[in-house]
Order: C-alpha cells, then structure tokens, then sequence
C-alpha cells in the first residue's frame, strides 16, 4: 500500500481525481460498485468540473510566478 502514495501524488491531477472521487482505489476498478448508470455519468462529471477548476488554478499560478520572471 505505501509504494502506491508517491504513485498518487504524480499522475495528472485529472486522472488522480477521477480516481478518488469515484471511491475505488487506483488500479482496481469494480464496475458492480456503481448502482445505476446515471450515478456513474454524475460522477463523471463531477470529476471533470474539479479537474477543470486545478486546471484553471495551475495556469493562474504560472501566470503569477511568470510575473515575477521565474520560469
């Protein structure tokens, strides 16, 4: 369990918050946890509207350190 931690805080921030919004650990997709289809599709989109919002706050902060004249 612990070597998955440093795997988690590496991939893509859409990807990890897919995963995690979806309550099933990475690697182990249980398609009899989901209820209805509709539930999916909610989650689904969910997941992107957060994964947008990290997406908008990245660009904001390089635009802030850019800025300031770090790369």
């Amino acid at each position: 369990m612990g070597s998955s931690q440093p795997d988690c805080l590496s991939v893509s921030s859409g990807y990890a918050t897919n995963q995690f919004v979806l309550g099933v650990p990475l690697g182990h997709r249980r398609p009899d946890f989901f209820p209805t289809g509709s539930h999916v599709a909610r989650v689904r989109e969910h997941a992107s509207s957060w994964a947008g919002a990290e997406v908008r706050a990245r660009a904001s902060w390089r635009a802030t350190r850019s800025d300031r004249g770090e790369p």
